[in-house]
């Protein structure tokens, strides 16, 4: 019996143990008991297949320490050395898939265990500036973008977490049973998270109502997409917003950083930190500490009285 596997090209014998069977059972056993976002799954899933097209067919015990170590390192399309935070990304999702595979019996041991990435520097967040901001958002975005580029400030949505919402997902200015990175269904207050930074940063949050219009427009027609956009691949809000900038001879930004600032203006409005990691759906609070050394004004803030 001969079956197509889920990661690419390969008509495979499901009763082998070769190595793309089983990354093809490890990604099963991550989507559907493991609970892991669309966005991680399509992660992992080019790390297996580039894993697999570098080792050809081979088992799964035949991978050495050394074959992960060469993958991991290898030159990339664009670039002889990728960058440390690809190469380790690469290599969790490998050490991932030997756990899995120890665990179910599939080897004895994993020979990631020993292989170490490079050393990666903490990057200081990157909000956006105030005034970069405001010239974008005082702009006449057609609706599509503008609730793309307000999830992301008001909200703290990741791309993949903007392209992928339905339409229904959003009630009563409520953002419901929505995936974010990691797994698990989320709720997210986005009129809260508005109300605050209008209340406390109002020079940033201006006609948040030109907001609000914009999502009521992305929810009317009939589809189950949010924004309507034929591709949903989060690079297409790369696209979109550097032919809006380019076109309108705007600065430019990335979609990251509009979640930088939305983490970053809650810290300035005063907001708890552990509210703020929670809404952010960071991993530890550490990472939400790297926003209060960001921010930069709050003493001043404070003192002016914009923040309690």
């Amino acid at each position: 019996m001969e079956e197509r596997s889920e990661l690419g090209r390969v008509v495979i014998d499901p009763l082998s143990d070769g190595l793309e069977q089983a990354a093809v059972r490890w990604l099963a056993w991550c989507r559907d008991y493991r609970g892991r976002s669309p966005e991680t799954i399509r992660s992992y899933t080019q790390t297996m297949d580039d894993l697999v097209a570098w080792l050809g067919g081979v088992d799964v015990s035949a991978v050495s320490s050394a074959d992960v170590e060469a993958f991991i390192h290898r030159p990339r399309k664009r670039v002889v050395q990728a960058a440390p935070a690809t190469v380790n990304r690469d290599l969790a999702a490998i050490r991932s898939f030997f756990q899995w595979a120890v665990a179910h019996r599939v080897v004895d041991r994993s020979p990631a265990e020993v292989v170490h990435g490079p050393a990666q520097r903490k990057r200081q967040p990157r909000p956006i500036p105030d005034d970069v901001w405001l010239a974008w958002w005082r702009s006449d975005m057609p609706d599509g973008l503008r609730t793309a580029v307000g999830l992301g400030f008001f909200g703290g949505l990741r791309r993949a977490e903007i392209v992928g919402l339905g339409r229904d997902q959003i009630q009563d200015r409520r953002i419901v049973n929505f995936v974010r990175k990691g797994g698990g269904e989320h709720t997210l207050p986005l009129q809260d998270m508005v109300e605050v930074l209008a209340d406390k940063l109002p020079r940033v949050a201006v006609d948040v109502d030109a907001f609000w219009r914009s999502l009521e427009v992305c929810r009317r027609p009939v589809r189950p997409r949010l924004l309507g956009w034929r591709c949903m691949d989060p690079q297409e809000v790369n696209r979109r917003l550097n032919n809006y900038a380019k076109t309108r001879k705007l600065p430019r930004f990335t979609p990251h950083q509009l979640r930088h600032s939305a983490a970053s203006n809650l810290v300035r409005a005063s907001v708890p930190l552990h509210l703020v990691s929670a809404l952010m759906n960071h991993s530890n609070i550490g990472i939400t500490m790297g926003y209060v050394a960001s921010g930069g004004e709050q003493l001043a803030e404070w003192k002016r009285g914009l923040t309690p």
